[in-house]
């Protein structure tokens, strides 16, 4: 009886025809993962391989979470949880003690819609983060677009804070201004570390065949 023969997509194009045991070796090699398209005879249109019944349970056993996953699912947790929790208090000091924060009533309305947007990021970082423990392909596809609005989001408050800080807009006194600047470009900074890091893992390959629910 002859081999069956296959075909698979690899970087949009047709590779094939191999074996059913090239196939075996490839998908152990994480070569072809749960989303790759394959295709043999008798099939009526490609399917997923973690889709066709002989392939199926070979993800179901191999398939464990990366270790890149795991991390930043962890660090999406922790980071959005301590933002909700730290939210409320920056909110709390804007209008409890304003006479002591000496700012204007126009950097009290940017403090306060920064503020507001952060609380809604940190809810969406949370509930992304335990989608992604739980391997849900739309989770690392919302993540992709948090980290590319975080990156826009953290250019333009830092351009606003600094243009607030050079008009005196809050509060600091001239010799305070190198320090402050300095903090604002200290943000910029960290800022855009983890959502840059977070876009690097979450568009490699791992990432994307492990997140496939």
């Amino acid at each position: 009886m002859d081999e069956r023969l296959w075909y698979y997509a690899m970087n949009q194009q047709q590779c094939g025809p191999v074996g059913e045991l090239e196939i075996l070796r490839l998908i152990n090699s994480r070569n072809i993962g749960p989303q790759t398209y394959v295709w043999t005879d008798g099939f009526t249109d490609w399917q997923q391989a973690s889709q066709v019944s002989r392939f199926a349970p070979l993800f179901q056993n191999s398939q464990l979470r990366p270790a890149s996953v795991t991390v930043f699912g962890i660090l999406n947790i922790v980071f959005g949880s301590l933002g909700l929790i730290c939210t409320p208090f920056s909110l709390a000091l804007i209008f409890v003690m304003p006479e002591q924060q000496n700012i204007t009533e126009i950097t009290k309305l940017w403090l306060i819609i920064g503020s507001a947007l952060g609380f809604c990021l940190n809810i969406l970082l949370l509930t992304l983060g335990i989608g992604l423990l739980r391997l849900k392909a739309s989770a690392r596809k919302w993540l992709l677009v948090y980290g590319w609005f975080t990156i826009f989001w953290v250019i333009v408050a830092t351009v606003i804070n600094t243009i607030l800080i050079l008009s005196g807009q809050y509060g600091y006194a001239e010799q305070q201004m190198a320090s402050a600047l300095g903090g604002a470009c200290g943000g910029l900074v960290g800022g855009l570390a983890y959502p840059i890091l977070l876009i690097i893992f979450m568009m490699r390959k791992p990432a994307k065949d492990s997140c496939v629910k």
